[in-house]
């Protein structure tokens, strides 16, 4: 099981189309290792970051970017230090806002994503469901800086038919 991120039409704006998330416990100061198995026919660009969020708006925020070449089928792994300094968490690490974003960067066309995982300073696993055998359970996408295809004129609607159903006097 392993999650398939497609980059959205040439003719739509790109960048902040969406994120992938997952929300963390506040961070704090130390380093945090993010390891993940990624693969792409393509050339792709993942930008990832470790931020503190508020809404939509991140107060602070590490950021990266993994370059995943392009080749065969296999899957490649990746780990990362992510070191968070002293006073960097800010004023909104009080709130419990952190929050793990992947959001696929400039030419990538498709990117697969599985096994992914978040260890804190302390060797906690930060991430649930990182395995993804529980679907998009702990995972959701936003929205940053385009929201149009969000709208309600852009998603299909099903009502489903209401049955002739007598109603008891």
């Amino acid at each position: 099981v392993y999650l398939r991120i497609f980059r959205p039409d040439r003719g739509t704006r790109s960048r902040g189309a969406f994120d992938l998330l997952q929300r963390v416990p506040p961070l704090s100061e130390g380093t945090y290792t993010l390891a993940m198995d990624l693969r792409s026919p393509h050339l792709a660009k993942l930008r990832v970051g470790l931020c503190h969020t508020h809404l939509l708006y991140a107060a602070s925020c590490l950021q990266t970017i993994l370059r995943v070449p392009s080749g065969d089928d296999g899957w490649r792994r990746f780990s990362l230090p992510l070191a968070v300094g002293k006073g960097s968490s800010g004023v909104w690490s009080a709130h419990g806002l952190g929050f793990l974003s992947l959001r696929p960067e400039g030419p990538t066309v498709v990117l697969d994503v599985d096994n992914l995982s978040l260890v804190d300073a302390r060797g906690q696993q930060l991430l649930h469901n990182g395995d993804l055998t529980a679907g998009m359970a702990h995972w959701f996408f936003a929205g940053c800086h385009y929201f149009v295809p969000w709208h309600i004129g852009y998603l299909f609607l099903e009502t489903p038919p209401v049955e002739d159903v007598p109603i008891p006097d």
